[in-house]
């Protein structure tokens, strides 16, 4: 496994065969019922990878994560909008009514803002240019723009969308638990700030 931890140097990655001796795993559950665990090392022998794979590591991670994120946010979009389009009230589709409509345009708006944010920061890795800041940035719009996305969507189902057994709760865990991997979006602007 990836572990970071700091050293003299700063920060930096190591890798932890996840049988050796020192090792033990605990396991948990997340926000999204997933199963995980909490790993402790005591004296688990570690081979040191650096500093620019730790970087190399999160800019990779923060990637992938504003990916899953804007699939997330995707699918939510899509299921709530085939539910307000099937769910009537008052003689007329839930769809039509033009405050549903606004709340529906600000989460494309917001999940068109990703994907563009998105497709930046793969283009600057693939190119092997710097790709920090716009990682950074797509990461704040996965963190806040796709949490806001499946905030919405699960509000616009109305009651059943705080039932746990209904899909579109499962698409509001995922996107709360992305929001919050590697510290969030007051992290990412954090970050942000400093790069800049």
């Amino acid at each position: 496994m990836l572990v970071s931890a700091t050293t003299p140097d700063g920060p930096a990655l190591f890798a932890v065969d996840t049988g050796a001796s020192g090792t033990t795993w605990e396991q948990a559950r997340t926000t999204t019922h997933d199963i995980a665990g909490t790993v402790t090392l005591d004296g688990a022998p570690a081979e040191h990878l650096g500093g620019a794979a730790l970087r190399t590591a999160l800019r990779l991670a923060r990637i992938a994560l504003s990916a899953v994120q804007l699939g997330v946010a995707e699918g939510a979009l899509r299921m709530t909008a085939d539910y307000l389009s099937a769910r009537e009230q008052f003689g007329r589709p839930l769809g039509t009514f033009q405050a549903v409509q606004h709340q529906l345009a600000d989460s494309y708006i917001e999940i068109d803002a990703l994907r563009v944010c998105l497709w930046h920061a793969i283009s600057l890795a693939a190119a092997g240019e710097d790709a920090e800041q716009a990682t950074l940035v797509a990461k704040w719009w996965s963190d806040d723009g796709g949490l806001n996305v499946v905030h919405r969507t699960q509000h616009l189902h109305g009651g059943i969308g705080v039932d746990v057994d209904y899909p579109i709760h499962r698409y509001f865990l995922w996107g709360k638990q992305i929001a919050g991997t590697l510290g969030g979006a007051s992290a990412d602007l954090a970050l942000l700030g400093a790069a800049l």
